[in-house]
């Protein structure tokens, strides 16, 4: 079993920020061989999803348990395809898994029951290429986006729940052509409005984008800069907010190099609160809310 790492973030402690390395005997082992996850939150409750390469099977990792320990595998389940992205949607009891096969250019949409199966109602041909895929909830409307590096086309999707039947679809609400090389793509709400920083391999750009409020209505970039050297190289970028709302992000590269940072209000940089060394060569980093503290799980 790979051993996973957790780290509990402070924003305000008495000695200003600080972030705190899980002890290994606190976190349970998770499979080997996994190629994504994601969090959801259910009658307050934080779990994770792991899909693993190749096999389709899903383990729910419960985030924390009575026992004293994080990390707690609660049901297993599988589904169709060779799952190599997901992203999933809370809102207002919805909880859906968007699982995206790369080698068929298909969304499958997969229901969390309350009893933690999967269950699929629907899927969506979203074509293959696409290298990022992500959710986000505006006024109870439920949306994702899937991108293209290598091409640069981009489109958003409206994804509707039919309230008698149960079942999922998705309506391609708006499309556009974006530059090429975009990358780790990371989401955040700030004030109910939804932003994501991204970042470019081909331009060497990091942008912080804000989505216009009408569902046909595409992205604008608030912050447009050259990267600067401690967004270049990285593997993973990762945004999350604290309980009052204040948007942060975490990065991650390959030397085992981590920096956690805070976005201005107005979303125009970022100051760079915390730096610190952990073990290299991880491939996943995921924010987590367990009991209304912030942690971030790398494995």
């Amino acid at each position: 079993m790979k051993k996973t790492l957790l780290f509990e973030i402070k924003m305000d402690s008495p000695d200003g920020f600080e972030v705190y390395q899980v002890d290994a005997d606190k976190i349970n082992s998770i499979a080997d061989n996994v190629q994504c996850i994601d969090s959801f939150l259910q009658h307050g409750i934080t779990y994770m999803l792991a899909f693993e390469k190749n096999t389709g099977i899903v383990r729910t990792y419960q985030a924390y348990n009575n026992d004293g320990k994080f990390l707690k595998e609660v049901a297993q389940n599988t589904v169709p395809g060779n799952t190599t992205s997901i992203a999933i949607i809370n809102s207002d009891g919805v909880q859906l898994c968007l699982a995206y096969d790369a080698s068929s250019g298909v969304v499958n949409f997969l229901k969390i029951a309350s009893d933690l199966s999967l269950e699929q109602v629907g899927k969506l041909d979203a074509g293959t290429g696409i290298s990022t895929l992500k959710t986000f909830v505006y006024r109870k409307q439920l949306f994702f986006i899937a991108y293209n590096i290598e091409t640069g086309h981009v489109a958003k999707y409206e994804v509707s729940v039919d309230a008698s039947s149960s079942s999922v679809s998705a309506t391609e609400v708006r499309a556009d052509k974006w530059a090429q090389g975009w990358t780790r793509f990371s989401f955040f709400q700030m004030g109910a409005e939804n932003f994501f920083i991204k970042t470019n391999l081909k331009y060497h750009k990091v942008n912080i984008d804000h989505f216009m409020d009408d569902a046909d209505e595409g992205s604008h970039p608030v912050l447009n800069i050259d990267a600067p050297s401690q967004m270049v190289g990285l593997n993973n970028v990762s945004a999350f907010t604290d309980s009052k709302g204040f948007p942060f992000f975490a990065t991650y590269r390959t030397n085992g190099e981590i920096t956690f940072n805070r976005i201005y209000g107005n979303c125009l940089g970022w100051d760079v609160e915390k730096q610190l060394n952990t073990e290299p060569n991880r491939e996943l980093v995921l924010p987590l809310t367990i009991n209304g503290e912030n942690y971030l799980l790398i494995y």
